[in-house]
Parts: structure tokens; sequence; C-alpha cells
């Protein structure tokens, strides 16, 4: 029999692992990518592109694509979020439990990584430096612009769009009367910096965290290379006061970066340069729908671009790919259905973490939430340390677990409900706090709202809302019986001194011995402060 021939347009990480999982179906792939083959040495990145952030989601679509062990050599774990204070006081909050974390890789390693996979299947045909044009979706059918500029007609069983925000099947879908669709540039946007290695070759910071200096209306990001530095991105307004609109020349943006961050007079010696070579990006947020017309379908940043302050854009892209896989198994490679019933499940999941992402920026960028975040941080890590199994942060349902993003969306409002009785109910919550002990009064508050993922409406009355809640927790449980979940590789936490010469990549089940953080805080213990960070979840 022959073998069904289908398109992926656009070989980014997303389209690359798509092309990989069709192939292993049987599918002829033929996979169109308009930048230069990452394997040639000649692709860009430095300067256009933040590192990717990784967490379960995205793993689970490359152990379905057979190269996980490989990619998570070229990663560093963060255990926990270290926020920079304007004090220069620093705080350490744990992503989940001790071997818990998000991974930070540069995007070429997972692109040359996904082209020599690509490379080395017999069913895949790759066409580096071609752009796409005159998509039909009637007949299924576009022109390929060859790197040597000759036009190939092509024709497929089905097409998949993964180009990116502004994508060409994206914009034939524009052309159609019934496609929904808006773009947000917003008011930011972001410029790529580096803390680069030490005099002696070393991290200048501990490269297991996430590292960010929120001061209101800008923002330092900061992740981990394996190369013993870090890709800083700084996001800020485009226009206006305090916006690089601002900045004349590379001297006066140096002298702005010492007096709103004051560790990076020793933690970026090369700005200047980096503010001089690298261009300022813009932040654009996506939304259409239908995300399939024909016998074509848009997946990852084409149906659904968001901000980066999630770090889910890359992971969403590939729930994305797991998704479709399933399908396809499910109904016996039946495009029409397929497609269709993958834009109903992705659609309202997609639109969650879009929302999300954008919200997480207001929480992470304003001092004046900051102490709020402070607090709000540090009495989810008590609870998650002192009552394991029992609480978990909407964050870590995010980054950690395989949990709807609609379901994350709602469960901000749980969380924010949990804290606000503990505080209300536990006098004594402070010393609980400093001492790690556990309460009786904090269990049961825990147990009412255990495998909640929504606040129940209507409830007037405190039994009335018993009820409610055991009725909740039943049926998740319930919808939870049977289901088999990926679950993420073990990651030990390594010994880790930052002025020796370590790279922490033999990860994946590592014999290592455990880190432990202090986390210490200056900020006085007040409900306003924590009020006023939960304002972001209403």
């Amino acid at each position: 029999m022959e073998r069904e021939k289908v398109a992926v347009i656009g070989g980014g990480p997303v389209g690359s692992t798509l092309a990989i999982i069709l192939a292993q179906k049987g599918y002829e792939v033929d996979l169109f990518e308009k930048r230069d083959d990452p394997c040639d040495g000649r692709f860009k990145e430095q300067g256009r592109s933040f590192n990717l952030s990784v967490s379960m989601r995205a793993l689970h679509g490359w152990k379905r694509a057979n190269v996980q062990e490989e990619i998570i050599k070229s990663m560093v774990p963060m255990y926990k979020r270290c926020v920079h204070m304007p004090d220069d006081t620093t705080h350490y909050y744990p992503y989940g439990k001790e071997s818990d974390c998000v991974l930070s890789i540069r995007r070429r390693y997972i692109q040359e990584i996904l082209t020599r996979k690509l490379k080395g299947m017999e069913n895949v045909n790759l066409l580096f430096n071609t752009q796409v044009q005159n998509v039909n979706l009637k007949e299924t059918t576009f022109d390929a612009v060859l790197s040597d500029g000759s036009i190939s007609p092509r024709k497929y069983a089905q097409v998949f769009g993964t180009d990116g925000a502004f994508s060409a099947v994206q914009k034939a879908f524009l052309q159609t009367i019934d496609f929904n669709y808006s773009i947000d540039f917003g008011e930011y946007g972001y410029i790529e910096l580096e803390i680069p290695p030490d005099e002696n070759g070393n991290y200048r910071h501990n490269p297991n965290a996430f590292h960010f200096w929120p001061r209101k209306q800008i923002m330092l990001a900061g992740l981990p290379n394996i190369e013993n530095n870090f890709t800083i991105g700084l996001f800020m307004k485009l226009r206006g006061p305090n916006s690089f609109e601002e900045f004349k020349d590379s001297d006066q943006f140096e002298k702005y970066m010492h007096s709103m961050f004051k560790n990076t007079k020793q933690l970026m010696p090369y700005m200047k340069k980096d503010f001089e070579n690298n261009p300022v990006a813009r932040i654009v947020i996506i939304k259409c729908y239908p995300w399939a017309k024909g016998n074509y379908l848009l997946l990852g940043d084409s149906a659904h671009a968001m901000t980066p302050f999630y770090g889910q854009g890359l992971n969403s892209g590939l729930e994305d790919c797991v998704v479709l896989e399933s399908l396809i198994d499910q109904y016996n490679g039946h495009w029409q259905t397929i497609t269709r019933k993958f834009q109903e499940m992705r659609k309202p999941q997609a639109d969650a973490i879009s929302q999300l992402s954008s919200s997480l920026f207001d929480i992470m960028r304003e001092a004046d939430v900051a102490e709020g975040y402070l607090l709000a941080r540090g009495l989810t890590t008590y609870l998650t340390e002192a009552y394991p199994g029992m609480f978990r942060t909407q964050q870590e349902l995010v980054y950690l677990s395989h949990v709807e993003f609609a379901k994350c969306l709602s469960y901000g409002k749980v969380e924010a409900q949990i804290l606000k009785e503990v505080l209300q109910t536990v006098p004594e919550i402070k010393t609980l706090m400093a001492s790690r002990q556990r309460d009786p009064k904090v269990e049961m508050i825990l147990k009412k709202y255990f495998g909640l993922y929504e606040l129940p409406e209507g409830a007037s009355q405190p039994n009335e809302l018993e009820a409610i809640l055991k009725q909740r927790v039943a049926e998740e449980q319930q919808n939870l019986t049977g289901q088999v979940q990926y679950q993420m590789p073990l990651f030990k936490q390594q010994a880790f001194n930052y002025s020796t010469k370590i790279r922490p990549t033999s990860i994946l089940n590592g014999n290592t011995p455990k880190r432990s953080f202090h986390v210490s805080s200056t900020s006085g213990f007040g409900m306003r402060n924590m009020l006023r960070y939960f304002r972001y979840f209403k």
C-alpha cells in the first residue's frame, strides 16, 4: 500500500517534532523551512531567539519522537526561581518538590538534534531555504520557491502549518470569510543580553535557577546555558518613559542598567556590545480560529502565539503534537475528523495558557506587587514542603503536570483561596513557616480543597460549600482513574559550586548529592501585601 504524503510547513522545534512523529507513523513527509539547515553551521540564533524553557509537556512530545534523552544532554536544570530585589537581595523559591525542575536550552541545540533525526528517516524529505506561497485551501496545493529560485507546485493529502506567528498558511486562512483573527503587539519588547562566564570560565551566578529582576515597568529574566553563561532578556516598553526609545547610545544604556539593576555591573561586563549588536524584538500575541480549513491545520505559534513569560509557547506546541498523534491513532488517519477534534480540544487550552502567560508578566515585573509575591511564594513553599501531596501551586500544575491549561487557569483562584484561609485562620502561620512544622488547622484547609481545580459557585453557607467541595473532589478523582500519564524523568539535584567549573549536563537519573537553598526574606508579614498579589487571580 502506498504511503500517504503530507507536508509540514515550518521546521522549527514544533514542526520538526511533528514531522518525526508523522514519519514514525508511516507517512511520507515533506518538511519546508525558509531558513538554513541548522546542521550546516549557518543557523542564526543570537539576539533573535531567547532561550527555550522546557517542562514536562515538551519532554512528552520529544519522548514520542524518540529524541528526549539526547536533547536532555544539552539542557541545564532549574530547580528554583531566584528573585533579585531592588535592594540587591535574592530569594529562592522551588518549582515543586526537591527533584522537580524546569529545563533551559538554546534553540539551536534542539534544531540540530531534530534535524539529524529527520535526516536519518528514509520517508522524510527536507527542503531548507524554501519559501511557500500561493496556498490553495480547496485543492490542498501550494507553490514551493526552492533555494535555486525555481518554483515547484505541490499537492498533498494533508498540510500542517507550523511556520510561526506570521505563517504562510495562516495568511491564506485570513482570506476566508469565517476566519477570526486578532494580533496584539502590546507595549513591550525585549533585547537579548548575556551574563558571560567569569575570568576562570565559570558561571557568575547560580546556574540551577531561573533568575529575574522585577522593577515595576521593566524586568530582566535569565536562563542558564551549558557553556557556563546565561542568556538574559531585558523586557521594557518600546515607547515613552523608561522605554527603549530613550536610549540614544550604548553608554546611556549601560548607565541606566547599572542604576536599575545594581549587580549587572559585575554580571554583564559586555552589555554595551550586546546592546549595539542585538535588535529589539517585539512581543506578539495571536489568537485565531478555526485552525482547520480543508486539509490544512495550524499548530503551535501559527495558531496561538503568546508572550514568553510562562515559557509555555514551545511546550504547548509540542503538546499539540502529542494530542494530534493520539487523534490520528483514534480516528485511523481520517483527517477531517482528526483536525476538527483537534481544534475543539486545543483551542480552549491555548487561550488559557496565553492568558496565564500575560498575567504572569504583570505579577513578575511590578515592584509594587513584589513584596506580595515574595510573601505568597514563601507561604506556598511552606505548604509544598510541609504537606507533600496535599498542596500544589498553579505554576507547578503548568510546569510539572499534564493538567489541562484551562484547569490550571481556574486553579489560580483555588490556590488564592487556600492561602487566604490559611492566613485568616492560622495566626501562628509565620512561626510555622519558619520551623516547617505541620499544623492540623492548615491540614484541614488543604484537605477541603484537595483535588479541586475551580471554586464552586452559588454556595452561600459553609456546610453547603463543604458539600459542593466534596462532590467536586470525588468527580475529579473519578476522572483521573485509569488514565495513563507521561512521567517526567527524575532529575537529581546536583551539588554545584559556581566558582568551580562543573557543567550540570549528566542529570538524567544521576546519583548526585542533595543541595539546599536558604530562603530568606526581609519583608514584613502582612495580609495587605498578600491581597495585592491575589488581585491577579480575580
